[in-house]
């Protein structure tokens, strides 16, 4: 018995994510790149070599389909724009819908700080200022998304914003609870 187009692409997470950002419209695989660094890059991040082979894959399984209706260049580089079908929808909300898998985290300036205690505690204090300069930074972005989003939402240019709204206000509660992590961790350091 064949296995469904879902079943084959499995838990390629990649897939699911370009199936979310094809679903919000036609888009070649640049598009979606760009969309996902003003989007979901703080918590998914995918390069253009992932991308490309995941959009063929979804089209050898007919979830997406090239669009014929959009033009497929702009300026000098030809661009394939893809549209989701109606088994790509069916797969991505059935994928939605489903258990998430465990979120295992990598941070690598939790890994140094683990092992802090072999270099000065000015050494660590340095990298957590600097790691506090970068939060802020991203706590700015998500301020200037949130309302750029609202904005859209406000003027009819974004439906259902608040599942967006929403994940971005993850990302600065969770980059403003960082700034506080690394305040008070700072301050003890500097007791040692």
């Amino acid at each position: 018995m064949p296995k469904s187009a879902a079943a084959r692409i499995g838990r390629k997470r990649t897939a699911y994510a370009v199936l979310g950002f094809v679903m919000m419209g036609p888009k070649s695989g640049y598009d979606i790149k760009q969309a996902i660094s003003r989007s979901t890059s703080f918590f998914w991040n995918e390069s253009a070599g992932q991308i490309y082979p995941i959009l063929r894959a979804l089209e050898d399984e007919g979830l997406i389909e090239r669009d014929t209706t959009s033009p497929t260049s702009t300026g000098k580089r030809q661009r394939q724009m893809y549209q989701i079908t109606d088994r790509g929808q069916a797969a991505l909300q059935n994928w939605i819908a489903g258990p998430n898998s465990d979120v295992i985290v990598r941070n690598e300036m939790l890994l140094k700080m683990f092992f802090g205690a072999s270099v000065a505690p000015e050494v660590i204090i340095k990298m957590l200022e600097d790691h506090r300069h970068g939060l802020q930074d991203r706590i700015a972005f998500f301020e200037e998304i949130i309302r750029q989003r609202q904005a859209e939402e406000a003027a009819g240019e974004l439906a259902n914003a608040a599942f967006m709204i929403s994940t971005l206000d993850y990302g600065y509660r969770m980059a403003s609870a960082a700034v506080d992590w690394c305040d008070a961790t700072i301050a003890s350091l500097k007791d040692l």
